[in-house]
């Protein structure tokens, strides 16, 4: 099945999107993609090339690639995005069939320190506990959010960017 994935509070660049082998005329995989080695049960996966890292990942489209928010990656694909870390915060990246980001198909990205993200408004609503606590007071976002990676379903390659996933 292909997943529409997702992510909040930025636009990326698609540099590549590589789809398995098709059986003509019924359209069903007919062999995964070669570029990608899967555990037997498919709960893991890495590049069969290993020395592809970074930019080495071959046909790689960095002359004009398309923006978007969300990107449908192909069952037994994958798809190579980039974004510039720059908007401090807490972002969630998801699929957006909407059961499987209740199974956990999704993460959050830490962009950022807390120190760097705006102080929460003054009055801004906040919703339930903070620390054990009924709190409509002014709160920092440190001890407000927490990070979660939800699955091992993404595999990001974040070079030189203050991004910290857990």
């Amino acid at each position: 099945m292909a997943h529409p994935i997702h992510l909040h509070g930025y636009t990326f660049h698609v540099l590549k999107v590589a789809y398995p082998s098709y059986e003509p005329g019924n359209g069903t995989v007919s062999k995964i993609n070669p570029d990608i080695l899967y555990s037997a049960d498919f709960s893991s996966q890495q590049w069969r090339d290993s020395s592809w890292h970074d930019d080495s990942v071959p046909g790689l489209n960095l002359f004009d690639p398309p923006l978007k928010d969300t990107i449908t990656i192909p069952k037994q694909g994958y798809v190579v995005i980039r974004f510039r870390a720059d908007n401090p915060g807490f972002w969630f990246m998801h699929c957006h069939l909407e059961v499987h980001t209740q199974l956990g198909m999704g993460l959050v990205l830490q962009v950022g320190e807390p120190e760097d993200l705006p102080p929460v408004p003054i009055g801004f609503p906040l919703c339930g506990l903070i620390n054990g606590k009924a709190s409509h007071q002014r709160s920092s976002y440190s001890n407000a959010i927490h990070l979660h990676i939800f699955s091992n379903q993404f595999h990001l390659t974040l070079p030189s960017l203050n991004i910290k996933y857990f």
